[in-house]
């Protein structure tokens, strides 16, 4: 059973109202929990399609890179000093 099986969401619904009444009335760790759920709630610029396109063939093309060629630079011999 996990963390969050335990927790009450009225509970976090609580700490939350509190935390937007005053952000120092809740633990430190909760204060940036909600700040992430902020964050990721307010609307971002979209890049263009051509942009994002290239942006993810620049992540597809560097994991090619580390599955290709990381092996090879990794240290697998446990009895050398890496």
């Amino acid at each position: 059973m996990g963390f969050f099986h335990n927790i009450s969401p009225g509970w976090i619904e609580e700490l939350y109202t509190l935390w937007q009444k005053s952000p120092e009335g809740v633990a430190a760790e909760w204060r940036d929990f909600f700040t992430g759920i902020v964050l990721g709630r307010e609307e971002q610029e979209c890049p263009a399609p051509e942009e994002r396109a290239l942006k993810q063939s620049a992540v597809q093309s560097l994991i090619h890179r580390y599955r290709d060629v990381g092996h090879l630079l990794a240290c697998t011999d446990p009895l050398s000093p890496c």
